[in-house]
């Protein structure tokens, strides 16, 4: 298995090698954000997007939200920018306050982001202020108590890269992003800790060979 990545190296791989491997699971199906978000049908929201990347996946929220992004990395907010998305740059396992007032936004998405976090914890207290009263999060993330997520992940990493850089991987590249081996039970207790309330818990089984425009349209 890759080298877990660290803190130290975040910054640099989220903004050099990780749009990357966006674009390559975007352009071959293995993205299943979009989807979800076109059931979700959210309108007339004031919507943050954590770690919201290029943007790409909220062209059709910002047609009828106000939508806003924050990320780690500024070339990647610079085409968020481009989608219509407000984005600041911020490090979310930092301990200081998002840059936004308090109970500004009516919805937070947090797709596929929490496992990537050194301190998940730290994330969730930022958004409990943000956040309006009856403000609402729509989250998604692998669940790392079902069999072989590990071995899956690892190996929709391998085959990312080996298509974007063929024989000659960049060895800073060749890191295991999920750096919170999550499953449900932790996270309940980080959101019960913060605050936060579950009202529901979807979820499904798929293979990275299965995901296709088709498949994903029939989850």
């Amino acid at each position: 298995m890759y080298k877990f990545l660290t803190q130290k190296e975040a910054s640099a791989y989220y903004s050099k090698y990780y749009p990357k491997i966006l674009a390559y699971w975007q352009k071959h199906g293995h993205e299943l954000r979009p989807m979800l978000l076109k059931k979700l049908n959210i309108k007339n929201k004031c919507i943050l997007d954590i770690a919201c990347g290029d943007g790409s996946i909220l062209k059709d929220l910002v047609k009828n939200n106000e939508v806003y992004g924050i990320d780690i990395s500024e070339s990647l907010l610079r085409k968020a920018r481009k989608n219509r998305v407000k984005t600041a740059l911020h490090d979310l396992d930092e301990n200081n306050d998002l840059p936004y007032p308090d109970l500004f936004f009516d919805v937070s998405l947090m797709l596929e982001i929490v496992e990537h976090l050194f301190h998940p914890k730290i994330l969730f207290k930022k958004c409990s202020k943000v956040l309006k009263k009856n403000g609402k999060i729509y989250m998604t993330m692998p669940n790392h108590a079902y069999p072989g997520r590990l071995e899956t992940i690892q190996k929709s990493l391998e085959s990312a890269l080996n298509h974007v850089y063929k024989e000659k991987i960049p060895e800073k590249a060749k890191r295991f992003v999920d750096i919170n081996i999550m499953n449900i039970s932790k996270l309940k207790k980080i959101l019960s800790d913060t605050g936060f309330q579950i009202k529901k818990i979807h979820g499904w089984n798929w293979r990275i060979e299965d995901l296709s425009a088709r498949k994903i349209n029939e989850l």
